[in-house]
C-alpha cells in the first residue's frame, strides 16, 4: 500500500516538473507567427501587430495585418538590430514598469516568427548591432555592463566596465568589430572625457582599442549616437557643456572619424540638436532626426556621404502640424533605390534622397493603442 502511495506521488511530482518545465520554456522561448509574401515592399511593426504594405504611384497599400502581442516598453531611442538582411532584433523594458515586461525579442521576416526571451538585460542606457549580433548596455553609477546576443536573441556573452561608462545611445560596427563612444571620469584629471572603444565582436567580448576623441580643452561634447559607413565613423554632437561653468549650449555638427588615419573632422548641419542617425541602405547618406523638445520642431537632415552637403527637411511642416508633439518622428528605414520611408505622427510619409522630392504622406494610425517600432524594408 505504501509503495502504491510513493509511486502516486512520484508520478504526480514528475507530472509536475514537466508541467513547470513546459511553462518556464514557454516563458523564456515565446513564439507567434505572421504572413510573408513575396509581393510585400515593406512591413511596419507596432506594439500589438505587424502590417505588410506595397508601394503603389509612391503610396503604401496595406496587404495584410497580424495582430500580435509584440512589445510594450520599447524605448525609441536605442537601436533595433536588423541582422542579415533578415532578423530584427530589440529589447523590451523599462525599470518604472509595474508590469515588468523584460523580453529581448527577434522577429524573422523569412519564416515569419517571432520569438521572446525573457530577460533583465534589455536595454535602459544603449543599443547596438554588428553583422551578426546586437547588444545592450545598462550603465550605473559605478560601473557598466555591455551584453551581446545572438541573431535569435539568445544571450551569448557580457563585458564589465570597473567604473562609471555611459555610452551613446546607439552603436554599430561590422567585419567582426563593435564600436562604442563612451564618456568616462578621468581618474587623474577629475573631468570626463569621451572614448572611441572598440570591440571584438559576438561571443569574445573585450577591448582591442581605446582613443580619446574629446579633447576639447574647454568643452564636452554631447555625442548622441553612432553610424559606420566604409572605413568612418559619425558621431552627432547634440551640445556642449563648459568644463568649467557647466553651461550647456546647442551645437549642428556630426563628428567625422576615419579609422585609417585616426584623425576627426565635423560636418556643419543647418539646425541644432542632432540626435539619432541611420545610414541608407545605398551608404549614399546619412539620415539624422534631430531633437524635437530643443528645436521645437520635427525633422531630419540629410548628408551625401560623397560630399558632406546636407540640408534640413521640417516634417512638422509637411503635416502642417504646429504642435511638434504631433509630427513626432517614429522611426525610418531606406529602401535599396533611396527611397525614405518614415513613420511620423499618424502617417507614413515618402521621400526621394536622390531627387530630393517630398513624395506622399498617408495616414495609417487611426488607433491610440498602436505605437509604431521599426519600418522593415526588403
Amino acid at each position: 500500500m505504501k509503495k502504491k502511495i510513493f509511486n502516486s506521488l512520484l508520478l504526480l511530482l514528475c507530472l509536475a516538473a514537466v508541467v513547470l518545465g513546459i511553462k518556464i520554456l514557454f516563458f523564456n522561448n515565446k513564439e507567434a507567427n505572421f504572413k510573408i509574401a513575396s509581393n510585400v515592399d515593406f512591413y511596419i511593426v507596432s506594439n500589438n501587430n505587424i502590417k505588410s504594405y506595397k508601394v503603389e504611384n509612391n503610396k503604401p497599400k496595406l496587404l495584410h495585418t497580424d495582430k500580435l502581442a509584440i512589445a510594450e516598453d520599447v524605448n525609441g531611442w536605442f537601436s533595433k538590430g536588423e541582422i542579415q538582411n533578415r532578423y530584427l532584433i530589440f529589447s523590451e523594458g523599462h525599470s518604472k514598469s509595474a508590469k515588468k515586461n523584460e523580453n529581448i525579442l527577434s522577429i524573422d521576416f523569412e519564416k515569419g516568427e517571432l520569438i521572446k526571451h525573457g530577460s533583465n538585460k534589455y536595454a535602459y542606457t544603449g543599443a547596438g548591432y554588428t553583422t551578426d549580433y546586437y547588444y545592450t548596455f545598462q550603465a550605473t553609477g559605478d560601473d557598466g555592463l555591455l551584453y551581446s546576443f545572438d541573431k535569435n536573441g539568445k544571450e551569448i556573452d557580457s563585458y564589465k566596465f570597473t567604473s562609471s561608462a555611459l555610452p551613446s545611445t546607439q552603436f554599430t560596427g561590422s567585419n567582426g568589430k563593435l564600436y562604442m563612444v563612451i564618456t568616462q571620469e578621468n581618474p587623474k584629471s577629475k573631468i570626463f572625457e569621451s572614448s572611441l572603444y572598440t570591440f571584438n565582436d559576438g561571443n569574445n567580448l573585450k577591448v582591442l582599442e581605446k582613443q580619446n576623441i574629446d579633447n576639447h580643452s574647454q568643452y564636452l561634447y554631447a555625442f548622441t549616437s553612432l553610424e559606420k559607413i566604409k572605413e568612418n565613423l559619425y558621431s552627432p554632437v547634440t551640445s556642449r557643456r563648459n568644463r568649467k561653468t557647466f553651461e550647456v549650449t546647442p551645437d549642428n555638427r556630426i563628428m567625422k572619424f576615419d579609422l585609417k588615419s585616426k584623425q576627426k573632422s565635423f560636418i556643419t548641419l543647418k539646425e541644432n540638436y542632432p540626435n539619432l542617425i541611420y545610414k541608407s541602405k545605398s551608404e549614399n547618406y546619412l539620415i539624422t532626426v534631430h531633437e524635437p523638445n530643443m528645436l521645437q520642431k520635427s525633422g531630419f537632415s540629410v548628408i551625401n556621404t560623397k560630399n558632406n552637403e546636407n540640408y534640413f527637411v521640417a516634417v512638422s511642416d509637411i503635416l502642417n502640424s504646429k504642435i511638434y508633439e504631433e509630427s513626432n518622428i517614429w522611426t525610418l528605414n531606406t529602401t535599396k533605390d533611396n527611397k525614405l520611408i518614415i513613420l511620423a505622427g499618424n502617417s507614413v510619409l515618402f521621400y526621394d534622397l536622390d531627387n530630393k522630392t517630398f513624395l506622399s504622406e498617408t495616414k495609417i494610425f487611426n488607433d491610440n493603442t498602436e505605437t509604431p517600432l521599426h519600418v522593415w524594408t526588403k
